[in-house]
């Protein structure tokens, strides 16, 4: 079978799998054998996550390293999981900064307003707009709401400095936590590729050793 079918069905099934009834646990990728994916236990998903993009991407790991044996297995799931948990963490610094812009942007309109409680609503409300706009294609309003925003020395780019100095020791603790789980990737990474070698390796000398038994 083509890898390209492979991934076909994968996908299709996986995708099945995920739309099973909620108080049920999705069946598990049909890439992976039933008893192997026994052995190595439920996917380690948050509330919310999506089993179905976790079965995906597993099924690419499959498809890309094709394991042998349970303790292949084991290692390309923990270098799968490792690669997850980096892109949760990825995700969650994206809505921390996200989160911290509403707090950043109030305070640098309360400057600029000198306690005017109107031209500060009218400033935030400019600001949401341009913030929330600026990827739903909504040119003239995006536009609109950055020229009153910087006719008062504030621009996007400001604002989402400002967010990330708000949130920047949170940002440093997730980035920190980030790099930990990129070098135990790399680590996992490459034990699985030593252990391969290692295997290969023992069974050259078990076929040298079977072949001068013969001769």
């Amino acid at each position: 079978m083509s890898e390209t079918r492979r991934l076909e069905i994968a996908g299709a099934s996986c995708g099945k799998a995920a739309r099973t009834a909620q108080n049920a646990d999705p069946a598990p990728c049909p890439l992976v054998p039933e008893d192997i994916a026994e052995l190595l236990g439920p996917r380690p998903l948050l509330s919310g996550e999506s089993a179905e993009r976790y079965d995906a991407m597993f099924a690419r790991f499959t498809v890309e390293f094709e394991p042998d044996g349970i303790i292949e297995w084991i290692l390309l799931r923990d270098v799968h999981d490792l690669t997850w948990e980096i892109q949760r963490v990825r995700g969650l610094i994206a809505s921390l900064v996200d989160s911290s812009r509403g707090e950043a942007l109030a305070r640098d309109i309360e400057l600029v307003c000198e306690g005017d409680p109107e031209f500060r609503e009218q400033l935030l409300d400019a600001a949401r707009r341009a913030w929330s706009l600026e990827a739903a294609g909504k040119a003239e309003l995006v536009n609109r709401a950055r020229g009153l925003l910087q006719d008062n020395q504030i621009t996007l780019q400001t604002m989402k400095a400002r967010a990330i100095k708000h949130a920047i020791h949170e940002v440093s603790l997730l980035e920190k936590i980030c790099a930990s789980l990129e070098r135990r990737r790399c680590k996992a990474l490459n034990e699985f590729h030593a252990y391969r070698i290692q295997l290969r390796h023992l069974a050259r000398l078990s076929a040298s050793k079977l072949k001068l038994a013969g001769s």
